[in-house]
């Protein structure tokens, strides 16, 4: 008993003094905006959801201008742009605190997932990208406490759960349609496994199945769904990014559904790794680029999380009781799956799944951790100096540009 609230004790001052640093960081980055963008602190987005959230005000122009993804972060934020931008850092706080609490009674309170608690805090802490959302309003915050909520409802059923999750899902949809239905399809996949002999077992095959059916009939799915067909007109935005239709070839074909399914596990593969391996931490103007720092770093992290999960997935398909990390893993690799279903290239989008693999990570014994430590560093370094021996060398990234301080309201 002891020892448990010292744990909670150190758990909450960690977080307490994260959430001070993130309001350090909105205090510089609100009041010096020019010097945090030519130092690589600011967050665009976060600027540009900054800036759209004043000037659509309400919701009246905001169906007008057809901006619902807005939704959510403008009953969300009205403080911030109403009132005074310094709300933003309290809100911020307030959804991180918020999604701390699921996580603890996740894996700090549950006395079955018990580990390394130093592990177990990086879940939250052990994220620098979170402290640079923290002046403005984002979606990652938000979406991190709703995915923790529905992970906690989903894992120990209170009463209501399953309405609860559905109000999760739809809730986390206000704030970006795509990882809304994700959510939602995997509660209703998880609920649907439950009366199997093996419902994880279940649960992860069905997940994979569905994936499999939505990359391959996107095209045909996306005049049905909206957030399908925007992810067709943003991925043609980029090259090789939609694979092409060759003339004379069916678009139901085996041919192109290979590719199809092929194109999907790059993306996998991608989505994990890309953001450790291709690290851009400086920009052309000499100074460190501190958000690609918290992006490469996060990028890590993510990699850890993902082996952790794989490892986890992998002990649960041979065991015939699934234990609770078990089931949190397969939530783990069937929201990477779906994730990595989208069209294009989006690790970022991973970071509201990051928590729930690095306490994966802290569940495990100290010499698997020490081997996945070795793997990753391995991996990150070996690909690096293979590419500075091939004489290319880590990108320098062009500051980032932004024409109003989007948190001085008049």
């Amino acid at each position: 008993m002891q020892k448990t609230q010292q744990q909670a004790r150190w758990y909450w001052t960690s977080i307490a003094l994260f959430v001070l640093a993130g309001c350090a960081v909105s205090v510089f980055i609100q009041l010096k905006f020019e010097q945090a963008l030519a130092a690589g602190i600011a967050i665009t987005d976060v600027s540009a959801l900054a800036r759209s959230l004043y000037l659509v005000e309400n919701y009246a122009n905001l169906v007008y201008i057809k901006r619902f993804d807005l939704c959510g972060l403008l009953a969300l934020y009205a403080p911030g742009y109403l009132l005074s931008s310094w709300f933003y850092p309290v809100i911020n706080g307030a959804l991180l605190v918020t999604a701390s609490l699921f996580y603890k009674k996740l894996f700090i309170d549950d006395a079955a997932m018990t580990g390394s608690f130093p592990v177990a805090v990086l879940g939250i802490v052990g994220n620098p990208y979170l402290l640079l959302t923290f002046p403005g309003p984002n979606k990652e915050l938000p979406l991190l406490a709703l995915t923790l909520a529905l992970c906690w409802l989903m894992l120990r059923k209170p009463s209501g759960w399953l309405v609860y999750s559905i109000m999760a899902a739809l809730l986390a949809a206000a704030f970006r349609d795509g990882y809304g239905a994700l959510l939602l399809l995997l509660v209703v996949v998880f609920t649907a496994a439950e009366r199997t002999p093996r419902p994880h077992v279940v649960a992860l095959l069905a997940s994979v199945a569905l994936c499999a059916a939505t990359v391959t009939l996107m095209h045909p799915l996306s005049e049905w769904l909206s957030f399908l067909h925007r992810n067709i007109t943003v991925a043609s935005t980029f090259s090789g990014q939609v694979p092409q239709v060759k003339p004379g070839i069916s678009s139901s074909s085996v041919t192109v559904a290979l590719l199809s399914l092929t194109d999907w596990l790059r993306r996998s593969v991608l989505n994990v790794v890309s953001l450790a391996i291709f690290p851009g931490i400086q920009q052309t103007n000499g100074q460190i680029y501190w958000l690609g720092i918290g992006y490469w770093l996060f990028g890590v992290a993510n990699l850890f999380a993902f082996l952790a999960a794989a490892y986890t997935v992998l002990k649960t398909f041979l065991a015939r009781n699934a234990p609770q990390s078990g089931r949190m893993a397969v939530f783990w690799i069937a929201a990477w799956l779906m994730i990595s279903a989208s069209l294009y290239v989006q690790p970022r989008y991973m970071m509201t799944m990051l928590p729930i693999g690095i306490g994966l990570l802290s569940t495990l014994p100290l010499r698997t951790r020490i081997v996945f430590c070795a793997l990753v560093v391995a991996l990150v370094v070996t690909k690096i100096t293979l590419a500075l021996a091939a004489g290319a060398s880590l990108p320098l990234i062009t500051p980032d540009t932004f024409p109003v301080n989007p948190y001085l309201l008049p």
